[in-house]
Formats: C-alpha cells, structure tokens, sequence
C-alpha cells in the first residue's frame, strides 16, 4: 500500500506455522549396574555400598556401557504452531533517502543436536527421569530502524 504521494509505502502479512516432531534419543542409567531388592531400592554389602552386578563388569568397561547406556531408550513428541505477523514501513524522505521501521514476530529453531531428546534417571528420584530438551519452543521479536541512501 503506497500513501503520501508514493512516498510511504507499507507491507504487512500474518504467516501461519506449525511444527511436530519426534525423536529418540540415548537413555543413561548409571545405577544399572547395582543389584536391586524386589521393592527396587539397592540391595547393599554389609559395609553398605551398593552390590554391583557381575554382569556389568569392571568400572566403565563395555560390559558397564551395556547395561547403562540404551540406545533410542529416551523419547520426546512435541507440536507447536503459532501466527507470526510483521509489519515494514519504506518512507522515501528525498529522492536517494530512504527512511525504514521494520516490526516481526519471528522464531529461530535450535540446533540439530540441541533438539535430540535423552534422558537420564536420577538415582535420587527413582520413579522421574530427567528428558532434555523435549519442549522446545523457540520465539522472538525484532524490530529495526534503517536509513539507506540510493
């Protein structure tokens, strides 16, 4: 839309996104290596360390990295949508001076890695693992002032 003789020229819009994703990711569980009582807290020695499984072999060894470590053991879906308007003003002050006033809802997505959900159970709380990075939902806003010549 072009106002004040030609000299304002104004766009604006509202685009629409939507994003779902799925991912697996490593599951680490370092205390499964210890023998557990049926009522799943640690059986323990007589001098009351945890009993480690003989399975789980010597203290990070490939038998240990087995039980520990699963693969795709952690998963996260997540969805979100969202408008995102913007709004751009070009003012020509003068034949070669432009004046700018830019606004926009935008989001940037993180990184490849930072999406990856794993987990790792926490020995304190035996009954939550800790997901990471299964909610992400990025969002931002900008604004900007620009002159230009021609």
């Amino acid at each position: 839309m072009r106002l004040f003789k030609n000299r304002l020229n104004l766009v604006t819009g509202v685009r629409f996104e939507q994003t779902k994703s799925d991912g697996q990711g490593l599951l680490n569980d370092p205390n499964a290596v210890y023998v557990r009582n049926a009522n799943g807290s640690f059986a323990r020695n007589a001098q009351g360390a945890r009993i480690r499984k003989p399975e789980a072999g010597a203290v990070n060894s490939i038998e240990q990295l087995r039980l520990t470590h699963t693969e795709r053991g952690a998963s996260a879906q997540r969805s979100y949508e969202g408008y995102y308007p913007s709004l751009h003003f070009n003012y020509n002050f003068t034949e070669n001076f432009i004046g700018r006033l830019a606004y926009a809802r935008t989001y940037g997505r993180p990184n490849f890695n930072e999406v990856i959900p794993n987990a790792t159970i926490n020995e304190a709380d035996l009954d939550q693992e800790e997901l990471e990075n299964p909610h992400y939902r990025p969002t931002a806003q900008g604004q900007a002032i620009v002159s230009a010549w021609k």
